[in-house]
């Protein structure tokens, strides 16, 4: 299996959101349109996938995203996020825990300390470069 970042974005969302489960959601959103379009040109390049894994760190916006009950912490979330659970329940989408810590996209989200940036840059396959160079 290939292990590359394929796309990436960082882009403010364009509502406020009045929880984090509502900002996760909506983000959700937008990642299932963007893996629904690489899909496609996949496609069209001949490469097909059944179904794609996305790695989240909100259990809250998982379970929201694989139950359509309705509830009165979530009655605010518009409803043109939910095409998101038509995915999921076709089997086209999945989605899976990964812990905080171990999130590869945070890194070209979030401001972090070196520690984390550098355990980060590893998971993604990423060396640092050293220059040895001396004048």
């Amino acid at each position: 299996m290939y292990r590359s970042v394929v796309s990436a974005a960082s882009v403010k969302q364009k509502t406020v959101a009045t929880s984090t489960l509502e900002a996760e959601y909506v983000a959700l959103a937008e990642v299932v349109k963007e893996v629904l379009w690489l899909q496609r040109l996949l496609q069209e390049l001949g490469l097909y996938q059944d179904s794609v894994t996305v790695n989240i760190d909100n259990k809250g916006a998982i379970d929201y995203a694989n139950n359509a009950q309705f509830s009165q912490r979530t009655k605010h979330i518009d409803i043109k996020h939910h095409f998101v659970r038509d995915y999921i329940e076709k089997g086209n989408i999945k989605l899976a825990y990964i812990a905080s810590e171990a999130n590869i996209a945070d890194i070209l989200t979030k401001s972090l300390d070196k520690a984390r940036f550098e355990k980060l840059r590893e998971l993604m396959g990423i060396k640092q470069i050293v220059n040895q160079h001396s004048d």
